[in-house]
């Protein structure tokens, strides 16, 4: 008989579509997780008002700067997400506020520049914010030159495209450490369970009243400690072949205490995209 490990609710009692049992991605789909597990938690408790909103959504979201640029496989259809930063020309050092959505770098503002000499007028914007903005463009046109009909009026939607805009893009990766830490402790919690863990084991990390996860102080960040794990991980994107891959390990830790005896720690380690690589404290006994 399978509860729901958050509300503790049994999930054979359910019959009403909106609370049922529902495949869970351990890690979330939207960072293309694929693994799931079913008979761990209550579609309601997994839904946007507690774990889906709260942490997954949250969580996704700030990697979005890897996501959107990555051809990964998902189950449902998702819209893609402008990102916003900013793109430094070479040639000039001149910066640009940019949207890049779709492998498509804009303007994040409409704006103009006029060549009198080839008589140009190139539009900075997206296609569909410049089908209204060229109108805006002509008129200024009509008004501050006489000869404006002799003006073609070029549209440049992907800066990409044009060598004059070369330059360095910055997009910042935003952390809410908050949200950083319940997401990477939902995974582990997650993969314990779905591998057999007793929900007892975990109990101190879940708050069943409030329907959420006490996860504050359970990440410990991976760090090579050995030189042969140095090695790996300066040469891991060429001797990989699944780099950017996600990883879970778990696993337990002999731990000798002062007064001699000895205890088992818990632990998940869990890696995404190859690059965030952290373990979690599940148990300290």
């Amino acid at each position: 008989m399978n509860n729901c490990y958050l509300c503790r609710r049994r999930l054979e009692d359910f019959i009403d579509e909106t609370t049922s049992n529902h495949e869970e991605h351990i890690i979330p789909q939207a960072l293309g997780g694929q693994l799931t597990a079913k008979g761990i938690l209550c579609k309601e408790c997994g839904g946007e008002k507690y774990l889906g909103g709260q942490i997954d959504k949250p969580f996704s979201n700030m990697f979005l700067l890897i996501t959107e640029r990555l051809d990964m496989k998902r189950d449902r259809k998702t819209r893609s997400v402008a990102l916003t930063g900013k793109l430094k020309l070479l040639k000039d050092d001149r910066v640009f506020d940019v949207n890049l959505k779709e492998s498509i770098l804009t303007h994040r503002r409409p704006e103009y520049t006029i060549d009198h000499d080839k008589k140009i007028v190139k539009i900075f914007a997206n296609e569909t914010v410049a089908k209204d903005y060229i109108k805006k463009v002509e008129r200024e046109l009509e008004k501050n030159f006489v000869n404006s009909a002799d003006y073609t009026i070029a549209v440049v939607s992907d800066l990409y495209a044009h060598e004059e805009f070369a330059g360095v893009l910055e997009l910042p990766f935003n952390i809410d450490n908050k949200v950083f830490e319940a997401g990477f402790a939902k995974i582990a919690i997650e993969f314990a369970l779905r591998q057999g863990i007793d929900r007892s084991v975990v109990d101190h990390l879940i708050d069943t009243g409030n329907r959420a996860l006490l996860s504050e102080d359970t990440l410990l960040p991976y760090y090579p400690i050995f030189k042969v794990e140095e090695i790996i991980e300066y040469l891991r994107t060429s001797i990989d072949d699944s780099f950017m891959s996600h990883s879970l390990v778990l696993f337990s830790q002999r731990q000798i205490q002062e007064d001699g005896s000895e205890v088992k720690q818990l632990y998940c380690f869990v890696e995404l995209f190859g690059t965030f690589q952290y373990f979690i404290r599940l148990n300290d006994n």
